[in-house]
């Protein structure tokens, strides 16, 4: 699925479609790979954390929420500053 998501979002930046419904193809088919992804990382995340009954799941689910919000945070400051300084499209490469 993360191949379908860098294909799909490879093609909206390499081939640049102009037809509206096309790029709305390609950023749904994305979406659907990140759905189908977080998906499946939650259902092992469940897996794991259930593995220490006391505390298990707690400090997982904290730990994934404290990954989740420093790889958000550092995304929209490295987007920014791409957008910034060079072409938006070059978002959609990295």
């Amino acid at each position: 699925m993360a191949s379908l998501e860098s294909i799909s979002l490879f093609c909206a930046f390499y081939f640049l479609p102009t037809d509206p419904l096309v790029l709305a193809l390609l950023l749904f088919v994305a979406s659907l790979a990140i759905a189908f992804i977080n998906v499946v990382t939650y259902a092992i995340m469940v897996i794991q954390s259930r593995k220490d009954p006391a505390f298990g799941s707690q400090d997982f689910i904290t730990l994934v929420y404290i990954a989740k919000g420093f790889g958000g945070v550092a995304g929209c400051i490295i987007g920014g500053l791409v957008t910034q300084y060079s072409h938006p499209k070059w978002c959609w490469l990295a």
